[in-house]
């Protein structure tokens, strides 16, 4: 850690001097050198299909936790408190966004390619230990830590790469490499589904491991720079939190992520308690899957006309009130699919704006550092919230009533719009040119 490091961020601006970098996509500012090759064109489209596989493994299964969720408590685990079965989605999810502060130090020291490789085999080594798991605390260590630790370098530098190879379409490139969640979750979720029921949950995680290995191996054969890029060595920076608009983001992120794993961990338990099936449960995961892949690429590709920061406000408010007035006072079917429709679509904005707004306003050598700043309080808002879910879950709602945990859900979107309100207001404030600028 770096803690007398003076960080300049005036890489990241305009040649005009003392111009600051709009937060629109298109007006990122490049480095022109001799030689360098076009961005947007050709293997630029190469790149954006590999990080689409890459992002597909590590949250695609991330998604899909509702299956092994509902799994856990009613068939494998059913006389276990749900407080301790939620450590293992707490753990995957922490690590898979605390991890990616290594993602920069060894992408200094073995490049994209090499720092790719890694994260592929401690994911899907994750994978094939849990295969061998049969207590809460090592699928904990298996599917939780490891997978997650692997899963989250290999976001990282997936998010890193779109930055070097597009400058007009960087919106766009960044929001379909992260829809790669929703695509990923539409074929693990089926697989995982009657893989547990035609093999078993080990044989599942195997089938898995195998998956990863090849998937994310794409990246490791054709990720590398466009252009001469230098990433920072020190583990992590907290001297980027002295700038307002990481310190939001990052507060934005630590409050976002309880009010997402509600939704994602707890939505298909709560169908099932309306009388459907498990299989009935899981098929509707793949229905959210397609609107949060619709909502990621919407998201960078809107974020060019209407701002990043506004469909960050927008998106989030309406997620809160969905949570509240369709999840929690429905109480039919037809109802909760509209639902969890809706929250698919409009809960997934921050983890696509906000690798946007990092991507325009600092160097490209600090993206990695601030991109894994903002994921290490996502994670502590994953250790802090979703165990403090389950909880209440056991101890409040008596493991039958999910009524706290839609209200859970709810106040956590909202509070991030206070943060928003705030990027906004210093954006225009600190530079009288976003006044005509979308945010």
């Amino acid at each position: 850690m770096e803690k007398t490091e003076k960080i300049d961020y005036s890489e990241s601006q305009n040649d005009q001097a003392g111009q600051q970098v709009d937060l629109a996509p298109e007006n990122v500012a490049s480095i022109q050198e001799v030689d360098e090759i076009p961005p947007d064109k050709g293997y630029a489209w190469l790149i954006l299909f590999a990080g689409v596989l890459n992002y597909m493994m590590p949250f695609g299964t991330l998604n899909a936790f509702g299956v092994f969720q509902t799994y856990y408590l009613l068939v494998m685990f059913p006389n276990e408190p749900a407080r301790n079965i939620s450590w293992i989605s707490t753990m995957a999810l922490s690590c898979s966004y605390i991890g990616s502060i290594f993602a920069s130090s060894l992408i200094a020291r073995f490049g994209l390619r090499g720092t790719n490789l890694i994260g592929t085999l401690v994911g899907a080594g994750g994978f094939l230990l849990a295969s061998f798991s049969t207590k809460v605390w090592q699928l904990v260590l298996t599917q939780g830590v490891l997978f997650g630790i692997g899963g989250s370098i290999l976001i990282n530098v997936s998010v890193v790469v779109p930055s070097l190879w597009f400058e007009k379409h960087l919106g766009l490139a960044i929001g379909t490499v992260i829809a790669g969640t929703g695509l990923g979750s539409l074929i693990i979720t089926p697989i995982t589904t009657q893989a547990i029921k035609a093999v078993g949950i080990s044989w599942t995680f195997r089938i898995l491991a195998l998956m990863y290995c090849v998937l994310t191996g794409v990246g490791t054969i054709v990720f590398k720079p466009r252009k001469h890029f230098v990433s920072a060595k020190s583990v992590i920076n907290l001297q980027h939190l002295k700038d307002p608009v990481a310190l939001l983001l990052c507060f934005a992120g630590f409050l976002v992520v309880t009010g997402y794993t509600c939704g994602t961990l707890y939505f298909p338990a709560t169908i099932v308690a309306l009388g459907t099936t498990k299989q009935y449960a899981s098929n509707l995961i793949m229905v959210f899957s397609v609107f949060s892949m619709t909502g990621r690429i919407l998201s960078g590709q809107l974020a060019r006309r209407l701002g990043s920061v506004k469909i960050l406000i927008f998106s989030h408010a309406m997620n809160g009130l969905v949570m509240i007035l369709l999840w929690n006072l429905g109480k039919s079917v037809p109802v909760y699919i509209v639902a969890y429709s809706l929250i698919g679509l409009f809960s997934v904005p921050l983890f696509t704006l906000s690798s946007v707004i990092i991507a325009n306003h600092y160097p490209k050598k600090y993206i990695s550092q601030v991109n894994g700043l903002v994921s290490l309080f996502m994670g502590a808002g994953a250790i802090l919230g979703i165990p403090l879910v389950g909880l209440v879950f056991d101890v409040v709602g008596n493991r039958t009533d999910y009524k706290w945990v839609k209200i859970i859900g709810a106040i956590s979107y909202f509070s991030t719009i206070i943060c928003f309100v705030l990027l906004r207001i210093y954006l225009i404030k600190s530079d009288p040119k976003y006044r005509l600028s979308p945010l």
